[in-house]
């Protein structure tokens, strides 16, 4: 059944609007919640330790927020369901936003189980922008680089025998086969050098229907869950007791509960994931569309502020 959340428009109430479950409610919260106030939730932010790395953030030169990205479902990396890059006392910090409407074990997978279907699992899904994140490192040690491509010498191969992109039934692998985003044109270049950048932290914010961190082992169902498999390299071990600091979480409930959300059911009505204007469910159409989640041209919304803005002393 599709989750449609009502509420009114943060910046006129005379007007309601309707979001369609996880791109309406994360499109909400990137538009109209963090730049009103980003210290405040940013430092609820929270790593599979319990620590909160954006907690004693205290000035923010620029926020840029993005809506849904396609980095190439196909053969790229997949689509992310928002972003938010901003930079920090002279640091670059780039976080991929990931959300599911269920709770974490309901979506995650064992990954040799689900090598056919790849990207619906969440954990593939995040390991899938980590391999993102290698692979823009590695592009700022090209010369003139096309596309932003995994290094198939250093691609450990457990991500390569469960990601059905590199799955060929009955054939070896092709070496010409690489998962791969063009970017061949200013608009590429652009994103990569301005959003993008040698020494960008990169984190990974999984939003869930769980009350506890799914990535932390004091969640009650943390023996069923499956944490992203993380390789640098081909022969490295696996790194997730390292790196899971860089992997963040933040309970969807937050974010409905601002929306005060009046949950109704459409079934089929609904197939677009869009945010809407309407007056009521007779007036509710395509036509009255607000903003679309999905950024085809990579366009943001930019904000600078300090702490000092939000709360003068």
């Amino acid at each position: 059944m599709i989750e449609l959340y009502n509420t009114t428009h943060p910046y006129n109430n005379k007007i309601n609007m309707a979001y369609y479950s996880e791109s309406g409610w994360v499109g909400f919260f990137l538009n109209f919640v963090i730049p009103q106030n980003p210290f405040e939730f940013l430092c609820l932010f929270e790593d599979a330790c319990g620590n909160h790395p954006f907690l004693l953030l205290n000035k923010i030169s620029n926020l840029f927020i993005f809506n849904q990205l396609d980095f190439d479902e196909k053969s790229g990396f997949g689509l992310v369901d928002g972003a938010i890059c901003l930079e920090s006392n002279n640091e670059n910090y780039f976080i991929f936003i990931n959300a599911i409407n269920n709770k974490y074990k309901d979506a995650s997978t064992i990954p040799e189980k689900s090598r056919l279907d790849f990207n619906k699992s969440i954990n593939s899904r995040m390991e899938l922008l980590y391999r993102f994140s290698l692979a823009i490192k590695n592009t700022f040690l090209k010369v003139e680089p096309k596309v932003i491509s995994e290094n198939l010498e250093e691609l450990h191969e457990c991500y390569m025998k469960n990601d059905k992109f590199y799955i060929i039934p009955g054939k070896q692998m092709e070496k010409k086969k690489i998962r791969r985003f063009k970017i061949n044109n200013e608009k590429g270049k652009n994103f990569l050098g301005r959003f993008f950048k040698k020494d960008t932290h990169f984190y990974f914010l999984l939003v869930t229907d769980d009350e506890v961190n799914p990535f932390s082992p004091c969640h009650p169902d943390f023996s069923e869950h499956y944490t992203p498999r993380i390789h640098s390299g081909k022969k490295t071990e696996d790194l997730w007791g390292e790196n899971k600091k860089y992997f963040l979480w933040f309970p969807k409930s937050i974010i409905t509960n601002i929306m005060k959300p009046e949950l109704s059911g459409f079934g089929d009505f609904l197939r677009s994931k869009f945010c809407y204007y309407y007056n009521g469910i007779k007036d509710f159409s395509p036509e009255k569309i607000a903003f679309e989640t999905r950024g085809d041209e990579l366009t943001v919304n930019q904000y600078s502020f300090t702490r000092l803005d939000l709360w003068p002393l």
